[in-house]
């Protein structure tokens, strides 16, 4: 393993061959990839196929308002001051996470688990709307000021607009299954768009592979942590309807309409990690919460699509790192990264 210049590393033996590498502050100069090879930070800095922001490891560390603000490009801004005690995170074997306002049942994982979160979803849900509705709901939800304006999906308050310049956007396309009723009727899933940037995403994937292989980036509208967002709403919408309209989440655009599927899912998957939840994302999931509409887990606790989802798929076994045995930490430090033998674990 490369040396981590700057300031002092804890290095603890938490079993045979596995350490975990932190700083106290200051920058990291070097993570692992996945082969045991060193990956400088200038290299995985806005590398997303690595999977690392310039701030966080990519398979342990997410953002939350306890460790991370962004600023209002969607970068991700440390915080200075030390995480709390309720940081804490741990592995199944030992004290369980708790998730405030959900019940969660952490022993579960893959389509178990996700079914169980779309039942708290629905138990959190006392209104429905219409899909004509959403368009309505959705800017009250995203305003800024008494004015009728707020800020359409895929900006920041650098953009705002009002409903006229708006059309409805389907996060989970109507052609691959959302139609007009049930996931179509959402306001947590149907979002008020610049009309332009709605035509011009057409029934694309979320990617970086661009429209000519059927992918499409949030980012291409001017607000990196756009795609973080874009990917909440997939996972939500994967959930909450993923047993009862089929709904599922691969990483082949090619994929037929017929098939609801949506993704990248390998994409998504790291976007959720690398741009950490926004202030209008909180602000949306309050309002909506307000109006009898539910939550989405998923802007409260982004970690737990580790819970169902690795990068390949929906889990089939414990198989991602919250399952591990024997192993329980604390995040105090900015940044890890967890080496076993050479490789990231994960």
């Amino acid at each position: 393993m490369k040396k981590i210049n700057r300031k002092i590393l804890l290095l603890i033996t938490l079993s045979a061959g596995m350490l975990i590498a932190c700083e106290r502050s200051g920058d990291v100069s070097s993570y692992i990839d996945s082969s045991g090879s060193p990956i400088s930070q200038n290299e995985s800095k806005d590398n997303p196929s690595i999977g690392f922001s310039n701030t966080i490891s990519e398979s342990i560390v997410y953002n939350d308002s306890s460790k991370q603000q962004s600023n209002s490009s969607g970068t991700p801004v440390t915080s200075s001051a030390t995480p709390s005690s309720s940081s804490t995170q741990t592995s199944t074997s030992s004290t369980p996470k708790t998730y405030e306002g959900w019940d969660i049942d952490t022993t579960l994982r893959g389509s178990a688990f996700r079914n169980k979160l779309a039942t708290l979803i629905n138990k959190k849900q006392s209104n429905t709307t219409s899909y004509d509705n959403c368009l309505y709901v959705g800017a009250r939800a995203a305003a800024v000021g008494n004015d009728g304006r707020f800020v359409p999906f895929y900006h920041t308050t650098d953009t705002l607009t009002k409903v006229g310049s708006c059309n409805r956007e389907h996060t989970w396309p109507n052609s691959r299954g959302s139609g007009k009723s049930g996931p179509g009727a959402d306001p947590f899933m149907i979002r008020p768009t610049l009309s332009s940037e709605n035509n011009d995403r057409s029934n694309y994937f979320y990617g970086l592979n661009g429209k000519s292989n059927k992918e499409w980036d949030p980012a291409s509208c001017g607000f990196t942590g756009a795609r973080g967002e874009s990917a909440r709403v997939i996972f939500y919408t994967a959930t909450k309807y993923g047993s009862s309209y089929g709904f599922s989440l691969t990483n082949n655009p090619e994929d037929s309409t017929s098939k609801k599927t949506m993704g990248r899912l390998d994409r998504m998957i790291e976007w959720n990690k690398m741009y950490p939840v926004t202030d209008m994302e909180r602000q949306i999931n309050d309002y909506l919460e307000s109006q009898g509409y539910g939550r989405n887990p998923f802007v409260d606790y982004p970690e737990l699509v580790d819970y169902i989802w690795d990068k390949n798929g929906i889990l089939t076994n414990n198989s991602n790192y919250y399952s591990v045995s024997g192993i329980s930490y604390e995040m105090v430090m900015s940044k890890c990264v967890y080496i076993e033998g050479n490789s990231k674990l994960y």
